[in-house]
């Protein structure tokens, strides 16, 4: 075990590294997305039309605000796993009232359960942490 007098608090670094890998998080995220169907486009020869993309990638923007709507407080900071029942609630709308669209861009609910946990990913990096209040 460490000796606690030679051991260096990792929080102050992390509090200070915190925007920085927000910003790359929510960069990652808005670049992964459309790389991700120019490869389904590249290897399975389906060609889904920008119309399309964006009407999916709307859809699970409008899930990923109605999730952190309805959440009790600030999800920043908070994991969210891609099998909670959540996103697997607002995934099976999406598959249930938009199957053409779903048909045409080649994805299945477990791809668009990821989508909006990206979404979900940038919304967070635009919140701020809950702030403890004082009694």
């Amino acid at each position: 075990m460490a000796d606690p007098s030679t051991a260096i608090a990792a929080a102050p670094f992390v509090a200070d590294l915190q925007p920085y890998l927000t910003a790359l998080v929510t960069a990652v995220i808005g670049i992964a997305v459309p790389w991700g169907f120019s490869l389904l486009q590249r290897y399975t020869g389906v060609a889904i039309s920008q119309a399309d993309q964006e009407a999916l990638a709307k859809a699970a923007q409008t899930q990923a605000g109605i999730i952190v709507a309805k959440a009790d407080g600030s999800l920043a900071g908070v994991s969210i796993d891609a099998k909670s029942p959540a996103i697997a609630t607002a995934a099976n709308w999406v598959a249930v009232n938009l199957p053409s669209l779903l048909t045409k861009a080649g994805a299945t609910p477990d791809d668009v359960s990821h989508m909006i946990l990206a979404e979900i990913g940038k919304l967070q990096a635009q919140m701020t942490a809950p702030v403890a209040q004082k009694a």
